[in-house]
């Protein structure tokens, strides 16, 4: 079943997502500038974190591609974020350089019904040139 997302505005300083059935969960790195071409990181484990509280944990343990994207299907319910946990460093390549993320999570807080984004920072700049928009982890739901 494909999830279906109802937005429930809340009175306190967070909106809540309520999503009904098993959305899809997708994993992704990108740039402002469509750049990036290849990645690689190992992916321990994806936590969901609940609205008021609780989190879902689910175990990976396996290589991505990030930038490619990688997706799974989650349980639904009233969701605020995603805290991804890294096994590696994750790396990112364009045409002009190779990025180095060492953080081993990443949070990512849904700011809409769709999911949300965090910037890849800080990174390192493995070799080539960097210049533009820094990378985001997009956690998307659909």
């Amino acid at each position: 079943m494909i999830g279906i997302a109802l937005l429930l505005a809340l009175t306190n300083t967070a909106d809540a997502f309520v999503f009904i059935g098993n959305p899809k969960l997708k994993i992704e790195a990108v740039r402002t500038e469509s750049d990036l071409v290849d990645g690689e990181a190992y992916l321990d484990a994806v936590r969901v974190h609940k609205c008021g509280g609780g989190y879902t944990d689910y175990q990976i343990d396996q290589w991505i591609d990030p930038v490619e994207g990688w997706e799974t299907t989650i349980s639904g319910g009233n969701l605020c974020g995603a805290s991804v946990k890294w096994g590696s460093d994750l790396l990112v390549e364009s045409s002009s350089f190779q990025l180095r993320y060492e953080q081993v999570v990443t949070h990512v807080p849904f700011a809409s019904v769709a999911g949300g984004e965090e910037e890849l920072t800080p990174f390192v700049v493995e070799s080539g040139s960097f210049s533009g928009s820094n990378p985001m982890l997009m956690v998307t739901l659909d």
